[in-house]
């Protein structure tokens, strides 16, 4: 049962495209379903597993992911996690070189528009308070 996991994980995470930066193509965009930052902290649940766009304060950005993070396939060398707005619901997205010189161009408070789809953590947090459900970042650029 351990093994099946293990090719599971690595099944998805290797699937994981690495997120695009700048501007989007408006067929893409359409792909996206427009939403605020409200409605993903309070009810993840419901876009669950869809392709969601919010618009959001940028508040810092790390490559440290707790131990239930990280036994959901995250790695620190290979992800990073954004916190935009609050922080139930994390931005995580595959490292690149792209994104990398784009985040290091941040600052704390600048809006940004994030693309991507709402996934579940495999693991469970011990605590109820840490985030359950996470952005699969596609595209990230800068808010007006």
């Amino acid at each position: 049962m351990k093994s099946l996991f293990i090719v599971w994980v690595l099944i998805v995470f290797q699937s994981m495209a690495s997120p695009s930066t700048g501007e989007i193509d408006q067929k893409k965009a359409d792909l996206f379903t427009k939403i605020t930052i409200n409605q993903v902290s309070i009810t993840p649940e419901d876009y669950q597993n869809k392709k969601v766009t919010y618009k959001g304060t940028f508040r810092k950005f790390s490559t440290t992911f707790l131990a239930y993070m990280e036994k959901s396939g995250f790695r620190p060398n290979k992800h990073f996690m954004l916190l935009i707005g609050d922080k139930k619901v994390p931005v995580i997205a595959k490292k690149n070189s792209s994104l990398t010189s784009f985040m290091a161009s941040l600052k704390r408070g600048d809006i940004l528009i994030v693309y991507g789809r709402i996934k579940k953590f495999s693991t469970k947090p011990r605590k109820t308070i840490r985030p359950h459900y996470y952005l699969e970042l596609s595209h990230l650029n800068l808010g007006i």
